[in-house]
């Protein structure tokens, strides 16, 4: 989709100010003292201060919690002049002047705790809130003078401090993570973003806590910050989501930069199409854009592809009129009605546009593209075929040509074509390891053996962890009657991935052909579940090759499959005693204790097996169950708990399963039910996201969350929240719940 000119909305600058600077002297192996501040005479302020929206807020007012606070503070009474500061800051939150008073005020009050009280706790959190309004909430544009910048490295000296008299690991950055997330659980967003960006001067790289300083930011309506923070998630996230590039675009909206916005969220949508609050944002932009500027072809176009997207075809069709109307015969308009007839099924109108849209530009790859999905579903396959291979040409995405024109050879399966079609496309990506071992499959199925094997090896040189690669190939190469060869892939295969069960067989099947007598009776008996039928062919084995670790630990699986568990266990002792550094025969052993309810001894010798061989995905399959029966366990107890009105139990006992799961869905969501039964909202509200974040399809947390959002006044982002929620619930009976949704999607404008 085409981007559209912007209009440039109206920025407003930050007014003037006159400096009151608090200079802060360090006394020697002693924290740091504030001087006292001195107010601007009021001819140095100006008549009116304005405020972060523009807006003209009466200087008197301004004064007047200056003077006070002023008046508190030279009383040593630092909370009521922390209090008629920040809502000084309120009508002037870009005033340095204001600002630097405030840090200074939450120092000297940090100050008093620490050498007074001996409340180190609190003393910190006094320098957090400073360093928060000095570092964090400075105006971006604005200068810091030598005095500040001096009161700024004295403020980090009394944190530092403090922190020590409270010996905390400072060096530690999952040390400040984790005290950051407890500040934000508790609503102390000053505190926490402190804490979080000592993670990230200590560990540029943590994603998650540049995310929650442009969270807090956002909460904070900082968007030119926030901005800048899930910029910096971006570019340190490993695979950044969709909804970390909706952040972003939304902060870039509220900060005036609409076209940059549009950027992030067509990056979301390109992550996860059908991303609901990429669509809506998208939508308010070009609905903004046409009340604007009505005769912008552009935004009509985009706006018909939000609505479109969104299932909306009525709105989408009007659209896509108008935009036809501002432009005739514009091809990016032929191409969209096109798609738009596609989506409807009314092909033999989709297949009109595309041709008109060829007939204008023969060489329109994305015309051709869906022209030819449309011939192959009317059963037209060489003239698709053809067409595509037209496309291939002048195609910047070559891999989505040529996936459409393999599936076309496969539906015609003719296997030269499919031979030629995957050895052009393996050759085109040589170093894909995934489209090596597509091309591999596909030559497999056709009975080319030996290609297949030849793109499967690729496909493992590429990508050696690629268990899948080595299985097919094995099973390749014994449709070609070279076993030995076969077994060694598909014992690399078993070793990446111990759950293959197919490869098992295989492997058991080839030892049939080869392996002795009585080893191949026991494995058919062990195989069709005749567990004592089989003890006595195992028994038989070992006496012909008494020291086949293997043969012992099979010996040992069938007498636990006879509840024989004192018998099971000497097998997997005597297995382990053949080859000690063989991690499957510890994961057996687990298993036998598993099933006897010892989970210590079961998850012992499970991390024995992993510490062994890393790549035993049944291992950690293993201590996954046995960590989840304890989790949901946990979590019973918290319900229960929060049944009773036990808050603090229920907190704490959310808080135990989160340390050991710190990606449990279901605890965010009870610590969002805990925070919002005690009416913190933003601390719920944090807590609910993240349990969407961990599991969209969560309907429950979706709701709560919609439902907090509606209460703190946010409509817009209530209003998205209803939406998916009725999304998630679209094809079940509708309830209670999803009629009130129903109620305030019509009600939030």
């Amino acid at each position: 989709m085409v981007s559209s000119r912007f209009l440039q909305f109206k920025v407003h600058k930050a007014f003037l100010w006159a400096s009151a600077l608090i200079c802060l002297v360090p006394l020697v192996q002693m924290p740091c003292f504030a001087q006292e501040s001195q107010l601007p005479p009021m001819s140095q302020q100006n008549q009116n201060v304005e405020n972060g929206n523009g807006q003209q807020a009466s200087s008197q007012y301004y004064y007047d919690y200056m003077q006070k606070a002023m008046d508190f503070y030279n009383k040593s009474d630092y909370g009521q002049a922390i209090d008629l500061m920040k809502k000084a800051l309120q009508l002037s939150p870009n005033n340095p002047s204001v600002i630097n008073n405030l840090a200074a005020s939450l120092i000297q009050q940090g100050v008093y705790y620490q050498n007074t009280k001996k409340d180190y706790k609190k003393a910190v959190d006094d320098y957090r809130q400073g360093l928060f309004y000095m570092v964090y909430d400075w105006p971006d544009g604005v200068l810091m003078s030598p005095q500040v910048s001096q009161n700024v490295k004295i403020l980090r000296l009394n944190i530092d401090n403090a922190m020590k008299s409270l010996r905390e690991p400072t060096e530690d950055w999952k040390w400040h993570l984790k005290t950051a997330w407890d500040l934000r659980r508790k609503g102390q967003l000053e505190e926490a973003m402190v804490e979080y960006g000592w993670v990230t001067q200590l560990n540029p790289r943590d994603s998650e806590a540049w995310l929650a300083q442009g969270d807090i930011y956002r909460v904070k309506q900082n968007p030119g910050k926030a901005a800048s923070a899930y910029q910096k998630a971006i570019d340190t996230a490993s695979s950044p989501t969709d909804d970390l590039y909706v952040k972003l675009g939304t902060a870039l909206l509220q900060n005036g930069d609409p076209e940059k916005a549009v950027t992030m969220y067509n990056k979301a949508l390109s992550i996860n199409p059908k991303n609901q609050d990429a669509l809506l944002a998208l939508e308010q932009v070009w609905n903004k854009e046409i009340v604007l500027n009505p005769r912008n072809m552009s935004a009509h176009l985009n706006l018909g592809a939000v609505y479109q997207q969104l299932g909306n075809y009525d709105d989408a069709f009007a659209q896509y009129q108008v935009a036809d109307r501002l432009t005739p015969n514009n091809p990016l308009v032929k191409l969209d009605l096109g798609s738009l007839y596609q989506a409807k099924g009314q092909l033999n109108q989709a297949l009109s546009m595309y041709n008109a849209v060829l007939q204008q530009d023969p060489n329109n790859t994305q015309a051709m593209l869906y022209k030819a999905d449309i011939l192959e579903q009317q059963g037209n396959h060489q003239e698709a075929a053809q067409l595509l291979q037209n496309a291939l040409q002048g195609s910047s995405d070559k891999k989505q040509v040529l996936n459409q024109l393999m599936a076309i050879y496969k539906t015609e399966g003719d296997p030269q074509k499919i031979k030629m079609g995957w050895e052009r496309y393996a050759n085109t990506f040589p170093q894909d390891a995934s489209i090596q071992y597509q091309a591999g499959l596909a030559l497999h199925e056709i009975k080319d053996y030996a290609d297949a094997v030849t793109y499967y090896q690729r496909a493992a040189d590429l990508n050696p962890q690629m268990s899948d690669a080595y299985a097919n190939m094995g099973a390749a190469l014994h449709a070609m009657h070279q076993d030995k060869e076969a077994l060694t892939a598909l014992k690399r295969a078993l070793s990446l991935d111990p759950t293959l069960q197919q490869v098992k067989s295989l492997i058991a099947a080839i030892g049939q052909q080869s392996g002795s007598e009585a080893l191949v009776k026991a494995a058919q008996l062990h195989e069709q579940g005749k567990y004592q039928e089989a003890l006595k062919y195992y028994e038989q084995a070992l006496k012909e090759d008494p020291n086949n670790a293997d043969i012992e630990a099979r010996y040992g699986l069938a007498l636990q499959a006879l509840n024989k568990d004192k018998e099971a266990s000497a097998a997997y002792d005597q297995a382990i005693a053949l080859a000690p550094d063989n991690g499957t025969y510890y994961y057996y052993k687990g298993t036998l204790f598993d099933s006897q309810n010892q989970d210590d001894t079961a998850k012992k010798l499970y991390e024995k097996a992993l510490a062994l061989d890393p790549s035993l995905t049944q291992a950690k399959q293993a201590l996954s169950a046995l960590a989840s029966t304890a989790t949901d366990s946990q979590l019973d107890d918290a319900l229960a708990a929060y049944n009773k009105k036990q808050y603090e139990t229920a907190l704490n006992t959310i808080d135990t399963v989160l340390k050991t799961d710190p990606n449990n869905a279901t605890a965010y969501y009870y610590k969002g039910l805990v925070y919002d039964a005690q009416k913190k909202l933003e601390p719920a509200r944090s807590a609910y996201a993240k349990a969407i974040a961990l599991n969209p399809q969560n309907s429950d947390a979706v709701y709560a969350l919609a439902v907090v959002l509606d209460t703190q006044g946010e409509k817009l982002e209530a209003k998205k929240a209803y939406q998916q929620f009725l999304g998630l619930k679209k094809n079940q009976p509708e309830d209670t719940y999803m009629k009130y949704a129903k109620q305030r999607v019509s009600s939030l404008k």
